[in-house]
Protein backbone atom coordinates (compact mmCIF):
# COMPACT_ATOMS: atom_id res chain seq x y z
CA UNK A 1 0.00 0.00 0.00
CA UNK A 2 1.20 3.34 -1.18
CA UNK A 3 1.81 5.80 1.43
CA UNK A 4 0.57 9.57 0.05
CA UNK A 5 2.89 12.47 1.71
CA UNK A 6 1.26 15.65 2.17
CA UNK A 7 3.54 18.66 0.70
CA UNK A 8 2.85 22.00 1.06
CA UNK A 9 0.03 23.80 -1.36
CA UNK A 10 1.49 25.67 -4.07
CA UNK A 11 0.45 29.48 -3.87
CA UNK A 12 -2.58 28.98 -6.80
CA UNK A 13 -4.15 26.67 -4.60
CA UNK A 14 -3.63 28.53 -1.75
CA UNK A 15 -5.24 31.72 -4.10
CA UNK A 16 -7.70 29.56 -5.35
CA UNK A 17 -8.74 28.46 -1.74
CA UNK A 18 -8.79 31.65 -0.49
CA UNK A 19 -11.37 32.88 -3.26
CA UNK A 20 -13.06 30.15 -3.18
CA UNK A 21 -13.78 30.76 0.56
CA UNK A 22 -14.27 34.62 -0.35
CA UNK A 23 -17.17 33.87 -2.54
CA UNK A 24 -18.75 31.71 -0.13
CA UNK A 25 -18.89 33.99 2.41
CA UNK A 26 -20.36 36.85 0.21
CA UNK A 27 -22.77 34.62 -0.95
CA UNK A 28 -24.11 33.99 2.61
CA UNK A 29 -23.89 37.39 3.45
CA UNK A 30 -26.51 37.77 0.19
CA UNK A 31 -28.77 35.11 1.08
CA UNK A 32 -29.06 36.53 4.23
CA UNK A 33 -29.92 39.95 3.74
CA UNK A 34 -32.60 38.68 1.05
CA UNK A 35 -34.08 36.45 3.62
CA UNK A 36 -34.20 39.18 5.86
CA UNK A 37 -35.82 41.42 3.43
CA UNK A 38 -37.91 38.56 2.32
CA UNK A 39 -39.20 37.84 5.99
CA UNK A 40 -39.51 42.09 6.87
CA UNK A 41 -42.01 41.60 3.31
CA UNK A 42 -43.96 38.69 4.34
CA UNK A 43 -44.74 40.13 7.90
CA UNK A 44 -45.60 43.60 6.13
CA UNK A 45 -48.43 41.90 4.04
CA UNK A 46 -49.47 39.66 6.54
CA UNK A 47 -49.62 41.06 9.81
CA UNK A 48 -51.74 43.95 8.59
CA UNK A 49 -54.45 41.25 6.93
CA UNK A 50 -54.18 39.17 10.28
CA UNK A 51 -55.00 42.35 12.36
CA UNK A 52 -57.86 43.32 9.88
CA UNK A 53 -59.46 40.13 10.49
CA UNK A 54 -59.46 40.57 13.92
CA UNK A 55 -61.44 43.46 13.74
CA UNK A 56 -57.86 45.81 14.34
CA UNK A 57 -58.23 48.37 11.68
CA UNK A 58 -55.47 49.10 9.30
CA UNK A 59 -52.41 51.66 10.85
CA UNK A 60 -53.20 51.00 14.63
CA UNK A 61 -50.89 48.56 14.46
CA UNK A 62 -47.55 48.47 17.43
Amino acid sequence: MAVKVNKAPSPADIERERRLAEALRDNLRKRKAQARETKADTQARVFPMLNESRGIPRGSEV
